[in-house]
């Protein structure tokens, strides 16, 4: 209960002050094109309440290392994202999202020594209504352009080139 409290706390001393001073950010693309620029590279499904990657979903993203170690990190964004069925608690959901797309992560650098600068991030039950909730459970390993001016910030990969 404390901690809720003290999260709550920090959220509105967050947002008062991110609301009382202003910052400025030049834009460089339109937000709603860099997400129409989403292109899926493979999707993982998983059994419920699992984090545990099939030999099929072993397979599967071992056919797409090459791909994966080709993408051009100066103009490309790699983000491994996480899903979950709507079905039980909503909390407990949002970690095992985060848990699938740590375990393709961890799948990829371990087994197949891809270190690239991706994104991880959960998405937990939020979905779209026409998909079933067994197509909920599943990873994306998502391709995005990269909205950034990479001449005006360098990038640094820890993979190999």
């Amino acid at each position: 209960m404390k901690r809720k409290f003290l999260f709550t706390v920090f959220i509105m001393v967050f947002c008062v002050n991110a609301h009382a001073s202003k910052v400025t950010v030049e834009k460089t693309q339109a937000p709603d094109s860099y997400l129409t620029n989403r292109e899926i590279l493979c999707t993982i499904d998983f059994a419920a309440n699992s984090t545990h990657l099939s030999p099929d979903a072993r397979i599967l993203l071992s056919r797409h290392v090459p791909q994966l170690k080709q993408v051009d990190l100066n103009t490309k964004i790699i983000r491994i994202e996480g899903f979950a069925s709507p079905e039980g608690d909503k909390e407990m959901n949002y970690r095992l999202s985060i848990e699938r797309a740590r375990a393709v992560e961890s799948f990829l650098r371990l087994d197949h020594g891809v270190s690239l600068d991706q994104y991880i991030t959960g998405y937990g039950p939020t979905v779209a209504a026409e998909i079933p909730a067994a197509g909920t459970r599943r990873v994306e390993i998502a391709i995005y352009d990269n909205p950034w001016n990479q001449q005006d910030v360098p990038v640094q990969t820890t993979g190999k080139q």
